[in-house]
């Protein structure tokens, strides 16, 4: 069909744009790589649904120019181009592993720990072969967050041995106690600062606190982790970093599955990646949880299960003329105004003595 025609134009075009980059690359002409996998990338468009992993990998390929070349401002593209690749392929290793070089090298530290976990969880071989720094991360993380909330977490707990001791119980916290809560206090001081970003539309910098009460906080303070967890999602769907957003969910919902919220923001996180009965089931749960939004839901839920059994239905569909001339049509500027064509160029003709329809082209 016109519709498969031109979609197998755009792969073709786009991959070889990629060869092409790979050449670049691997003589060192950074730039001129940059701009081939870059010309790759302007068909994601169309390719996003169909060949998510080629596009992934022009995306990390990308990245890996920006590591090589390293002018100002290139670990932050970096940041952004392995996002936008493990969005399309959440399982991406070597995508993680460079969002982690540059999270590290950009002082991010809280962000590389959390794609460290993500990289264990995927690939642990990969993961071990950055084990030593992560734990060196870890460490200067915890000091760091610790260090800043030393007076307030000292106050808190001077405060709260003082009101033991005036009531005439003489059994103070314990060392494990205590320390448990300055990281407490540590935590949700950071989870303060956090708010006062994102409130303000800085929503890097809000991750980054987040990420950082999630480092600082005990393992056994589950409900506040989930809070966390749920608000480094929320980061990560104002980036539009969707896969990443539906994982950080997903552990706020492991550590707390009562919490809604992070049901809801999942839910938003799998409509935009297309995973449509995924997300109605997010938000069936939310309805479970709290039957007052039932209401408020039930539309979405429907609209989100009809494009759930519309994606399924036309699947191995034959499409009708109708349909097949309305798919080109859609394209119209961009897709077929890449190789300079435009709709109106494309006629379809049924040959009366078969009934087959003949495609043809011409100005």
């Amino acid at each position: 069909s016109s519709f498969l025609w031109a979609m197998e134009l755009a792969s073709e075009q786009s991959k070889a744009a990629k060869e092409k980059g790979n050449g670049y690359f691997r003589a060192g002409n950074w730039d001129l790589a940059i701009g081939a996998f870059s010309e790759a990338l302007s068909f994601a468009s169309e390719l996003a649904v169909t060949e998510p992993r080629h596009l992934a990998v022009c995306y990390c390929n990308r990245a890996a120019c920006y590591q090589s070349r390293m002018s100002a401002g290139d670990w932050e593209l970096v940041v952004q181009d392995c996002n936008a690749a493990v969005d399309l392929d959440p399982n991406y290793v070597k995508a993680y592993g460079r969002l982690f070089a540059a999270q590290d090298s950009l002082g991010l530290k809280a962000q590389a720990l959390s794609t460290w976990d993500r990289l264990q969880e995927i690939d642990p071989a990969a993961a071990n072969k950055l084990a030593v720094r992560r734990q060196q991360l870890h460490s200067e993380h915890t000091v760091d967050a610790l260090n800043s909330a030393k007076d307030r977490a000292a106050a808190a707990v001077s405060e709260a041995t003082e009101a033991v001791q005036n009531s005439g119980n003489g059994a103070g916290a314990t060392e494990d106690e205590s320390q448990d809560h300055d990281a407490v206090a540590a935590a949700q001081e950071l989870k303060e600062k956090g708010n006062e970003f994102f409130s303000a539309g800085n929503n890097r910098e809000a991750l980054d606190m987040y990420s950082q009460a999630l480092a600082t906080s005990p393992p056994a303070d589950k409900k506040n982790r989930a809070v966390y967890f749920s608000n480094c999602a929320a980061c990560h769907l104002k980036l539009e970093e969707w896969s990443m957003a539906a994982l950080q969910c997903t552990k706020a919902i492991e550590a707390n599955p009562t919490f809604i919220r992070p049901y809801q923001r999942r839910a938003q996180a799998k409509e935009a990646m297309g995973r449509f009965q995924e997300a109605a089931s997010d938000l069936e749960k939310v309805v479970q949880l709290d039957n007052g939004k039932a209401g408020e839901l039930e539309k979405h839920i429907a609209a989100l299960k009809s494009k759930a059994t519309a994606s399924e239905g036309s699947n191995g569909k034959e499409p009708t003329q109708e349909e097949m001339l309305g798919q080109l049509k859609n394209f119209g500027t961009s897709l077929l105004g890449k190789f300079g064509m435009k709709p109106d160029d494309f006629k379809m003709d049924k040959d009366p003595s078969t009934g087959a329809m003949n495609f043809s082209y011409g100005k």
